[in-house]
């Protein structure tokens, strides 16, 4: 159960990262200081050991976004190290109006079972394990086939290898990539102290 909880809430991060951090860093825009929130209590990240950040990653998911999904992305939406908390995120580089379109991401531009059951090399297999499985399945056939689709991306060395590549690259495969945190490389202890009061306590355990 354990297992299966850890890989939903990595795969609910994956997708995440598809609809909210996919935006490209604006050259030569004019950007506006970071509101920070200040927070009512005081959250206690763990330690991690962050690893160099390259801003083309995320470069690169926005133009295959655009280009072979046909997402909208708003031109005012940047990348950029967050000061109010840790890691990196999402920002606008001017005021935005209530109701304002930032992000618009078709279903081809998704992660879907389909795409996981339709693979040519595990689809059969990914199949079975839905079937067999029971609740729970699809969420661990999507994990598995996110991790496939990246683990063949680095043997042939070729991002465009994977029709997702430029996805791929962005998600926290370590403790510290792209300075992401993830609750997957949490202790039982940090999970306890970090989330207990939290809605996402039960998912998390």
């Amino acid at each position: 159960n354990n297992n299966n909880n850890n890989n939903m809430t990595f795969l609910n991060a994956g997708l995440s990262v598809l609809f909210a951090v996919g935006s490209l860093r604006q050259p030569n825009v004019q950007r506006q200081q970071q509101q920070c929130v200040k927070p009512t209590a005081l959250f206690a990240y763990p330690q991690m050991n962050t690893m160099v950040v390259d801003l083309d990653v995320y470069e690169s998911m926005l133009l295959w976004l655009r280009g072979s999904t046909d997402a909208f992305i708003n031109d005012a939406l940047f990348i950029e190290e967050s000061k109010c908390g840790v890691g990196y995120g999402a920002f606008v580089s001017k005021d935005v109006k209530e109701g304002e379109l930032l992000f618009e991401v078709p279903r081809k531009g998704c992660v879907t079972i389909e795409n996981a059951i339709g693979d040519p090399e595990c689809g059969r297999a990914f199949k079975k394990i839905i079937e067999k499985a029971g609740p729970g399945g699809s969420t661990v056939v999507l994990a598995a086939y996110l991790a496939k689709e990246y683990l063949v991306m680095l043997e042939r060395e070729d991002i465009t290898w994977s029709k997702i590549g430029p996805y791929l690259q962005t998600l926290p495969w370590e403790r510290g990539f792209n300075n992401q945190e993830h609750i997957l490389f949490w202790s039982d202890l940090e999970v306890e102290h970090n989330l207990k009061e939290s809605f996402c306590y039960t998912e998390a355990v």
